[in-house]
């Protein structure tokens, strides 16, 4: 983002240059959940963004967009004033100006200003707007309301055809509005800033938080009479910027006024809903258009207040239908604050209301419609929870052949969220894990079939009781290392305990757990949460309940191949030594068998005798590791 002093942009000043590059805390960065906190996701108060809510339809105008690429600008008009054979005393006498200007003379720059302004039309078609807008911010501090008219001259040239390379009739909106501002005519302020607003100058939103600021230090029941004001005052206190106070004082006075009837009543019982007046939301929302998508959106929290749960999700149901979903409506509303969350988990308004009806739809047993939403809504750490701790893996299976027939993989980037591609690995997976391996591999994306092909010939090779025993030793070490390596690609579960979702790199807690604890002063988590959901989702996702599981699937698998193997014999101390290391940081208790086995079988073997000596595992090279897991 660049951000140019425009005060100098006139002048002939060079332009001063700021870059802000966006800086994001230091990770880990935590998934924005609904599931595990059913009941506060219910009752969150919608959050507006103020610039969306101050949208106004665009209106017809010939008015250039503002811009500061003054020289630029200059070059162009001269360019082209050169071209077209046209005199040049015009650009002289605006830069006399500009120079003493620059040099403090005020007054002497507006006498050569208005000099150029003398000039016949045809002499003066490339300086005009730029003198009389410079005219106005010269009078600005002394004398606001003499600036005015010389702003809205700025205009009028601008509609007779004066060259407007700068889009100063726009910006003059704003500087006008400023004016009126000085003289605290902030009804006159407001409705030039919208203007502004509606010419497509966005720098008229921060003025308008100005505005409202003022406002509510003021008179409230002389602005709460205002159209404009009511509106864009509103919009500072639904995007949560005024405190509970203020909105709470503004309320009455709108209500002070005695007109129920107002554009914008939707807004109002918005307002009244954030801070916790729920019988004034509930007044205002009788005023409000039925099809008002927010009003809906209240309505259903105001329901779910009153314990109406099923009225609530059938209303929220036919929103969720309704909703808009063009991208005007993307960022309009929010339920968490801004910066609080991972980039990469923002979701749009239609997102989180679709995320509210895939929690209400948990309470009613509907897990497989929960998840369908919350999948195809960008809440993945909640749509992970219900297939693998809720649904059975045959009701998964079905769903994932029934919705997501095909995995579409696109040369994934670890942090792009694909639902086709991560629910039918989050489904391979735990079919792997059950042991169901051929119906697993046609759900892991191709790049990691071979892998899997791998582990499964190794695994079946080392059951296989018909094979030589040494061939057998060998296939299960195989798979041994194959599930150490590349466990949390082909086995893990993506929460609890191995947490794919963040590649293994720290712990997100239980999604069960935190909707069991969580409770709310009106919605118990006992209405949220079902009998049947409990029941499944305490069945452990692993025979193993350890973080990393995979890698004692893989210690057990060695310990089998050393079974098979001879003692006192090199490869088979190998076996024991690699496979304690796996273990020995994370879990000496359970790595101890290993180094007891190294001494005890191996004691001749030069791994067995370092052992012995260290009383725990040498060092050892392990050409096996990848480094895919860890």
């Amino acid at each position: 983002m660049k951000l140019r002093l425009s005060s100098c942009a006139l002048f002939g000043c060079a332009a001063a240059l700021f870059f802000v590059v966006p800086s994001f805390a230091c990770g880990p960065f935590f998934p924005n959940t609904v599931l595990d906190q059913p009941a506060e996701t219910l009752q969150a108060t919608p959050v507006a963004t103020f610039a969306r809510e101050l949208e106004p339809p665009r209106l017809p105008t010939n008015f250039r967009a503002a811009s500061n690429d003054t020289a630029v600008a200059a070059q162009d008009d001269r360019r082209a004033a050169e071209l077209n054979s046209q005199p040049l005393a015009e650009f002289a006498d605006y830069q006399r100006g500009a120079d003493l200007w620059r040099t403090g003379n005020t007054n002497e720059a507006r006498t050569a200003w208005t000099v150029l302004l003398k000039r016949p039309a045809a002499e003066r078609r490339y300086r005009s707007t730029w003198a009389a807008f410079m005219i106005g911010k010269s009078l600005l501090a002394a004398d606001p309301a003499k600036s005015i008219p010389w702003f809205r001259r700025t205009r009028e040239l601008a509609a007779d055809g004066f060259h407007d390379t700068l889009g100063l009739a726009a910006s003059s909106l704003g500087w006008e509005a400023q004016a009126e501002l000085r003289q605290d005519h902030l009804e006159r302020a407001t409705a030039l800033y919208l203007q502004q607003l509606s010419t497509g100058d966005a720098t008229a939103v921060q003025s308008l938080r100005i505005v409202s600021e003022r406002v509510l230090k003021s008179d409230l029941l002389r602005y709460a009479r205002d159209k404009n004001l009511r509106r864009v005052v509103t919009a500072y206190l639904v995007s949560g910027r005024g405190e509970r106070e203020q909105t709470l004082a503004w309320l009455v006075a709108v209500e002070a006024t005695g007109n129920f009837q107002l554009t914008g009543a939707d807004r109002l019982a918005w307002a009244a809903y954030q801070v916790g007046n729920t019988a004034l939301a509930a007044r205002w929302l009788k005023c409000a258009p039925a099809d008002s998508p927010i009003a809906q959106w209240l309505r259903v929290k105001l329901l779910l207040r009153d314990g109406k749960l099923n009225e609530a999700a059938a209303l929220l149901a036919n929103i969720v239908r309704q909703f808009p979903r063009n991208d005007d409506w993307s960022s309009a509303y929010r339920t968490l604050p801004e910066g609080n969350i991972d980039p990469r988990e923002e979701h749009t308004t239609p997102q989180q209301v679709a995320s509210e009806l895939a929690v209400l739809q948990m309470s009613r047993g509907q897990f497989t419609d929960s998840l369908d939403l919350l999948l195809r809504n960008n809440y993945w750490w909640d749509a992970a929870y219900v297939a693998e701790r809720v649904l059975t893996a045959d009701e998964l299976k079905h769903y994932v052949d029934q919705r997501w027939p095909h995995s579409d993989w696109y040369g994934r980037h670890q942090y792009e969220f694909n639902p086709s591609v991560d629910i039918r690995w989050l489904l391979a997976r735990r079919l792997a894990r059950l042991g169901r391996l051929d119906e697993a591999r046609p759900y892991y994306a191709e790049r990691l079939q071979p892998e899997f092909d791998k582990y499964v010939a190794a695994f079946r090779t080392g059951r296989d009781n018909a094979k030589p025993t040494a061939e057998r030793a060998a296939a299960l070490f195989e798979a041994a290392r194959q599930t150490r390596w590349w466990g949390m690609t082909l086995l893990s579960t993506e929460g609890d305990p191995d947490f794919h979702c963040v590649e293994g790199q720290y712990e997100l807690g239980s999604t069960l757990s935190n909707r069991v604890q969580m409770t709310s002063n009106r919605l118990k988590y006992e209405d949220l949460v079902t009998c049947t959901e409990r029941q499944r989702a305490e069945e452990p996702p692993t025979t193993i309940a350890a973080r990393f599981h995979y890698r004692y699937l893989a210690a057990n698998l060695a310990w089998e191949a050393a079974a098979l193997m001879p003692d006192n014999n090199d490869d088979t101390a190998r076996v024991l030594c690699e496979a304690g290391t796996w273990l020995k940081n994370r879990d000496p208790k359970s790595a101890d068998r290993f180094y007891k086995a190294l001494v005890k079988r191996c004691g001749t073997t030069e791994l067995g005798k370092a052992a012995d000596k260290k009383h725990w595992f040498p060092p050892i090279t392990d050409p096996a590791n990848t480094k895919n897991n860890p």
